[in-house]
């Protein structure tokens, strides 16, 4: 802590979080201790190997600069940054326990800490959709700048869609962001969108994108999707199916009601009731783990945008 106390608090518009242990555990909580797959599933998309030069661009507590890290190996190099001391502090707490070589800064993505055309790579994770449109536009433009000529950018963030329940606003930047939106704001930082898909996890999706001749065409192909076709179904069939549920629980409750059971199945009630809004609602941040899973991502997704197919 005394370190994070050495550092100023940087001035951004973007959205910071300084919890970092908590946050360590909210992703262990939504990946089912599953993280370290996970990040290694992002870094596969990402193409991250031997002797490539990386930036980690919002690392929040470094799990993804430290799996780059092995992999890149002593010919490669990986740098990170976040704008939140302490999460910077956890990164290099956690990175020296594992013996990890990083160089880790406390530094906005709108004012990067380094010269032109470094980095082989630069990943952002859950990242982007913390800032405001013409601030985001400055972050891609820094990116662009210390990339390689042939360098990639590999974002991972959310699809957005609107996608919104009971612990999620309909506006909530997790919901109302769209990474396949960004498309245009890349281009204005000379980058072209190359490929994109599905991240395979928490309904997030991922981009490809390099430095890109003024003329060249800046769209990405039609017949490339984010997911592919999703069934439009209405909210009030989650709404039926939520009242079914509720309906079978009264059931059971007036079935075993009586004084010697009376509270043994009204306990039981709101314990499963409990369970299951707990189980709905993870299992969508987690973009289905089980049968439940898949029922509530399929009821619950909505249509592609009308520019699904072009980045």
């Amino acid at each position: 802590m005394n370190d994070v106390a050495k550092v100023p608090a940087l001035e951004t518009r973007s959205r910071v979080i300084h919890w970092a242990f908590w946050y360590d555990v909210m992703l262990k909580v939504r990946s089912l201790g599953r993280e370290r797959r996970v990040r290694d599933k992002f870094l596969d998309l990402a193409k991250v190997g031997p002797g490539q030069s990386i930036l980690d661009a919002g690392c929040g507590t470094g799990t993804m600069a430290i799996a780059a890290r092995r992999r890149v190996g002593a010919a490669g190099n990986v740098c990170a940054v976040d704008a939140s001391p302490e999460m910077i502090a956890r990164a290099r707490q956690k990175a020296a326990r594992q013996g990890a070589d990083i160089h880790f800064e406390t530094a906005l993505l709108e004012a990067l800490p380094f010269p032109d055309a470094k980095f082989d790579l630069v990943t952002t994770s859950f990242v982007l959709h913390h800032f405001p449109a013409d601030l985001l536009q400055r972050c891609l433009a820094e990116i662009r700048r210390v990339l390689k000529p042939n360098g990639r950018l590999v974002a991972f963030d959310f699809a957005g869609g609107g996608h919104h329940g009971i612990f999620v606003r309909h506006n909530h930047p997790h919901s109302a962001f769209s990474l396949s939106a960004i498309t245009p704001a890349l281009n204005e930082a000379g980058l072209v969108v190359r490929e994109r898909g599905a991240a395979g996890f928490a309904g997030a999706v991922f981009i490809t994108a390099t430095p890109g001749a003024p003329a060249e065409q800046r769209e990405l192909p039609q017949s490339v999707s984010v997911e592919g076709p999703r069934p439009a179904l209405s909210h009030v069939v989650l709404v039926a199916a939520i009242a079914t549920f509720l309906v079978s629980m009264v059931a059971v409750l007036l079935f075993t009601a009586g004084k010697k059971w009376l509270w043994f199945s009204a306990g039981t009630t709101a314990v499963i009731l409990a369970v299951h809004v707990v189980t709905y609602h993870t299992a969508l941040a987690l973009g289905g783990t089980s049968l439940l899973a898949y029922a509530a991502r399929w009821i619950h997704r909505q249509p592609p945008p009308d520019d699904a197919g072009v980045g």
